[in-house]
């Protein structure tokens, strides 16, 4: 939240529209295991966006 707020109307409001809400067990994600990788994957995309890089890193844990 943010802005010119006043902290006890907030508090107020929040209780009224959440304030019932209860909490749920969340069941655990079960992962398939990705096949290892042997050796470095290039790839060339072309295209009109703009250029962005995404890594990402694998591990084991779920």
């Amino acid at each position: 939240m943010s802005g010119d707020i006043d902290p006890s109307q907030t508090i107020q409001l929040i209780d009224k529209y959440f304030g019932k809400w209860q909490t749920k067990p969340l069941a655990t994600p079960n992962y398939k295991r990705e096949a290892d990788i042997t050796q470095p994957i290039n790839t060339t995309v072309i295209g009109k966006d703009a250029e962005f890089l995404n890594i990402a890193f694998r591990f084991d844990g779920g």
